[in-house]
């Protein structure tokens, strides 16, 4: 049975619920707390979510009452408050106190030594909740610095749609709660987010700003999962790091999260995570060039020779590099930056290796009725492919490649004309290292 003095406290707790109510309402729930705290059992449960004085003060938005019940709790011998008690809904005196922002009290709470840092019903925890309020800056500070010491709250922990107190920092724009989660190095900044079409945390940041992703890749690496591959989003890190017209104001952070993910993508190695293809069906390195010809813009040289070195170092047949090559070779510009950025001899070795050395080869079939006609072969040192907008990326075929050290017979060629020796046409011979003319005659001379 309740006591009249809870009844009364009761009463004044509940019409702040019910009605609008004063601060006079407020002060007068804390003056009855004042008068009868020697006989007031704060530890009782009661009404329909099973909440204590101070879990149904904090509930209500009671600030003021919620500080008087702990400094009670204090003063008073024999006071127990049930700091630690937890309604029906999973709510409890931290968790709630967090998830209001009374930074003060939640101080308060962790200072007395609670223990209880569990997620409620919603799968939230009381610094899931913290992280997600500018105001609370100061909780997250004291819960990352005193975790080593006393494992109050889970850091890293997930709830069951892999939201975390770091995804949501990031989506409220809580920098400097994102700074101090990724510091403490327990953020599992990993976590797949389900409500997000199963992309990381790290893509659902991309899709917000660049600035933080980096900061995310430059503290976590590997950790932050960046070569996953999102089926579901039909994207990638990679992909989404990509500039896009309507962001060009931070295109050096940009390049230097390409940079890092092809890096992480060279390490693996990880060829398919670089060719991925959009839901539009353009994969990273052919973003580069659509968005540069949608936004009547140069592409970028940097994210370009980032591209150029992963795939001439790591798959040079791959069917992206491939349908881009044109595009760089047929590019003045292009062609005089790619100089610009390999000096010396390894110019014209890049050089002849996309634009000389490559042999590519593109046959047309011309289909008529009652027309047999054997294909139309188009070969020589530089073939250009024949490129249609309304041909899908991904119905293009791999360009066959003939290497300079691989011999082909001249009649491959469709150009074959006899033996030039036949004419008598002068030759040059490599001899013992050095070099000598010798005519070729057709026929003895007669005398």
């Amino acid at each position: 049975m309740a006591t009249s003095s809870e009844k009364i406290i009761e009463n004044e707790i509940y019409a702040w619920q019910i009605t609008i109510g004063t601060y006079e309402d407020e002060d007068k729930a804390i003056d009855t707390i004042n008068r009868n705290a020697g006989t007031i059992d704060f530890a009782r449960t009661y009404g329909l979510y099973n909440d204590t004085l101070l879990t149904a003060a904090l509930s209500n938005d009671l600030e003021k009452v919620a500080i008087q019940i702990m400094k009670i709790s204090e003063i008073v011998k024999g006071v127990d408050v049930n700091v630690d008690h937890v309604n029906e809904l999973g709510e409890y005196a931290f968790l709630l106190a967090c998830k209001k922002g009374f930074i003060e009290l939640a101080l308060a709470i962790l200072k007395k030594g609670t223990t209880l840092c569990a997620p409620d019903n919603s799968g939230f925890t009381p610094l899931m909740y913290a992280s997600g309020r500018r105001d609370m800056v100061r909780l997250v500070e004291y819960i990352v610095k005193h975790n080593a010491h006393h494992k109050t709250c889970d850091i890293g922990y997930a709830n069951d749609s892999g939201t975390t107190a770091l995804s949501v920092a990031l989506e409220n724009g809580i920098e400097e709660t994102v700074k101090l989660l990724l510091d403490s190095g327990k953020s599992n900044p990993g976590s797949i987010l389900k409500e997000y079409n199963d992309v990381t945390i790290l893509q659902r940041d991309l899709y917000e700003g660049i600035q933080t992703a980096k900061l995310i890749l430059e503290k976590t690496g590997m950790d932050c999962n960046p070569l996953y591959i999102s089926k579901k989003d039909r994207s990638t890190a990679l992909l989404l790091a990509m500039p896009t017209f309507a962001d060009l104001t931070h295109v050096d952070d940009h390049v230097d999260v390409i940079q890092t993910l092809l890096y992480f993508a060279d390490q693996e190695p990880a060829l398919k995570y670089v060719d991925y293809k959009n839901t539009d069906g353009f994969a990273a390195f052919d973003l580069l060039f659509e968005v540069a010809d949608i936004a009547d813009i140069p592409v970028n040289t940097n994210i370009l020779k980032l591209f150029i070195d992963f795939y001439y170092k790591n798959h040079p047949n791959s069917k992206v590099f491939l349908r881009n090559i044109d595009k760089i070779c047929e590019d003045g510009v292009l062609i005089g930056a790619i100089r610009k950025m390999y000096p010396g001899k390894k110019t014209k070795k890049i050089l002849k290796h996309l634009c000389n050395d490559v042999v590519e080869t593109h046959v047309t079939v011309k289909q008529h009725r009652g027309n047999n006609s054997s294909p139309a072969i188009q070969t020589g040192k530089r073939i250009h492919m024949v490129r249609t907008r309304t041909t899908p990326l991904e119905e293009a075929e791999e360009i066959p490649i003939v290497h300079a050290e691989e011999e082909v017979s001249p009649m491959d060629t469709g150009f074959y004309v006899g033996d030039p020796r036949d004419r008598g046409i002068r030759q040059t011979k490599r001899l013992g290292g050095k070099r000598r003319k010798t005519l070729k005659k057709k026929g003895r001379k007669q005398k």
